[in-house]
């Protein structure tokens, strides 16, 4: 059967289509101390001691893969002192099995720079003033360094969720004796996270949360795959055509 030519407009109008919905998303967000400013802030985080400056900030890029995972990227900017280590919420089910190619600004032994756990408030004076208890990935640091930046990849798909980091006391002349430490705004106690149905994944920031790895037990919905969602497009219209010259 010949297709005429409007039916074949079509389908190469659905084609570029799908060349575009297939790109990879990525997704990009930034919390700063001293929100609105840096002026690209999404939303606002909580800093004590030296980290209590607009140069405290969390920024984050979440990129879909080709093989069907999600590239988790991170980076923590200090002005003063350094980065002792940065906890990153994610779902009580998710275990190091779920984590792969980690990499990121690592002093210590690569496999033991980073673990999965249940990280208490207050446990052992290592996270002082975290608002609550953190179920997911510490990242630790052994060198001094203003910048943390890593990433990791993951089945999990993104949600939002908190963060909790800390350094040690201020070695500046003068300055208040407090441990240095920053955590989202909208990490509370209780604990409360953006449910995903009402507030899906995407760039900025949702109430001062960021996006970190299935952090509620919402997956997200399942939807044909874009070659199939042109199938059915194509499908649809030209019976539409066909019963037009009808």
């Amino acid at each position: 059967m010949r297709m005429g030519l409007p039916v074949l407009a079509v389908v190469c109008l659905l084609a570029l289509t799908l060349g575009s919905a297939s790109a990879d998303p990525t997704w990009s967000g930034k919390l700063s101390w001293a929100y609105p400013e840096p002026e690209d802030a999404d939303g606002s985080l909580n800093a004590l001691g030296d980290w209590a400056d607009s140069g405290t900030v969390l920024s984050w890029d979440i990129t879909w893969l080709p093989n069907g995972m999600w590239r988790y990227a991170y980076q923590l900017d200090v002005v003063h002192k350094d980065v002792s280590h940065l906890i990153l919420q994610t779902s009580t089910n998710l275990t190091s099995d779920d984590i792969y190619n980690v990499t990121g600004t690592v002093v210590d032994d690569a496999t033991s720079w980073w673990s999965v756990g249940l990280f208490e408030t207050e446990g052992g004076n290592s996270n002082p003033n975290m608002p609550d208890n953190i179920y997911g990935i510490k990242f630790d640091l052994g060198g001094d360094y203003t910048t943390l930046a890593f990433s990791f990849d993951c089945w999990r798909d993104p949600v939002w969720g908190d963060f909790y980091a800390k350094d040690g006391k201020s070695k500046i002349p003068g300055t208040p004796d407090v441990v240095a430490q920053a955590w989202n705004a909208g990490f509370t106690h209780p604990d409360w996270d953006p449910p995903f149905g009402d507030y899906p994944a995407g760039s900025g920031s949702v109430m001062n949360h960021v996006l970190t790895p299935d952090t509620t037990s919402t997956a997200l919905p399942e939807v044909p795959e874009p070659a199939t969602w042109v199938l059915l497009g194509v499908t649809g219209l030209v019976g539409v055509i066909r019963r037009r010259r009808k």
